[in-house]
């Protein structure tokens, strides 16, 4: 603004008037600086593919019959076949019959754990057989995959090689799992029957430390390492902070009903939902209350955080009918939802940028993040694996 102009104002406007406009105009401009970034726009969520598989393994509640190793899906069916899908097309590159149960993933390695305790590992590009080994521990929880180690709970506990499929330590006395382990790094974090969150030595299998719950505890934790806690919800209306060394409790928050499915960790914050119908955005640190948000009903799956918003699937309101419903991460404020073609058979997981989930109608779908185009202006099309 030119001094002249500036001097003219001056002599027209009273000395306190001047200073009251002059004040208006620097908050305005730092309002306008610091104004909050605009929501992710993430709805409507469109469908790239739909893949027909056949009947979707159904194991225990918040367990996807759904595995991804990054790039690609795979789809454990009723009849004991594993399909491997193309993530980015659907297209399916190979199926593999007799490995009935749930599945595991991470890139280069696919574990499919058998009711009786036997675990295939298998390579993601093709299917195809790397070592199989009988463990004897009944159940039908899917096997948790640590940096080297694939850990498979139920009726008991046994830490397996990677690698090879050899046995490296077991649980003695065999524990009773009402959840999946949890691995992260040289601890492994086992929920029990009885209520017990129980941390163990990766190497040797030694039990470190013990928490005590009032119910069989329906979900693993998340932990945060860096921040050296470990963060659990349970099935005694509590979510609780625990120290990583020593399992003592942090900070405990009440809440008004179970908490049904893992938690998940966004930066300094800790979301989860409960069966109250309601998804929960605290701080690790003092587990202080960042925002809540109502569900339409109750949750089907753990909080999925994408394109800077959490999704939660969740039951419809009428029979047979599921909807995935997502949140601003850092204000709780809906975005939007989407009601599903077919009710969810399990929790979806994400892929990428994309939600997949499998389907009472058999079949598996990718649904793409609505989000920002490319330069040219055209919206950016999946990518296809290499044949």
């Amino acid at each position: 603004m030119p001094a002249d102009y500036i001097a003219a104002i001056v002599r027209l406007l009273p000395r306190t008037a001047f200073l009251l406009v002059l004040a208006l105009a620097v908050a305005a401009c730092v309002f306008h600086r610091r104004r909050a970034p605009a929501a992710p726009a993430i709805f409507p969520l469109s469908t790239e593919w739909t893949a027909q598989v056949g009947d979707p393994f159904e194991g225990p509640a918040f367990q996807p019959p759904l595995a991804t190793d990054g790039t690609r899906v795979f789809v454990a069916t009723v009849d004991g076949t594993v399909h491997g899908l193309d993530g980015g097309t659907g297209r399916e590159r190979w199926s593999v019959a007799n490995r009935p149960g749930p599945l595991s993933a991470r890139p280069g390695l696919l574990v499919a754990r058998e009711p009786d305790g036997t675990v295939w590992a298998m390579a993601p590009a093709s299917g195809s057989a790397r070592w199989k080994t009988e463990t004897r521990v009944g159940g039908a929880l899917p096997a948790a995959l640590g940096d080297d180690a694939v850990l498979v709970g139920g009726e008991g506990l046994v830490a397996l090689d990677a690698a090879t499929g050899s046995v490296r330590w077991t649980a003695d006395p065999p524990p009773r799992l009402s959840a999946t382990p949890v691995a992260a790094g040289k601890w492994v974090f086992v929920p029990e029957q009885d209520g017990t969150l129980r941390c163990r030595d990766a190497a040797t299998g030694n039990a470190v430390w013990a928490f005590s719950t009032r119910a069989a505890l329906k979900a693993g934790p998340a932990v945060d390492e860096t921040g050296r806690r470990v963060l659990l919800g349970t099935a005694d209306r509590r979510f609780v902070a625990l120290s990583l060394e020593q399992g003592r409790a942090r900070w405990t928050w009440k809440v008004g009903a179970d908490v049904p499915a893992p938690p998940t960790l966004l930066g300094d914050t800790v979301l989860f939902a409960s069966h109250e119908d309601v998804l929960y955005a605290l701080k690790q640190g003092g587990g202080n209350l960042v925002w809540r948000a109502p569900l339409p009903s109750r949750p089907l799956s753990p909080p999925l955080v994408a394109e800077g918003a959490v999704l939660v699937a969740c039951y419809g309101t009428r029979p047979k009918e599921s909807f995935v419903v997502g949140f601003d991460a850092r204000t709780g404020r809906r975005l939007g939802d989407m009601k599903t073609p077919s009710e969810l058979a399990a929790p979806p997981i994400l892929v990428g940028d994309a939600v997949v989930a499998g389907m009472r109608d058999r079949s598996v779908v990718r649904f793409r993040l609505a989000g920002p185009e490319t330069p040219e202006g055209v919206d950016k099309p999946p990518q296809a694996l290499p044949d």
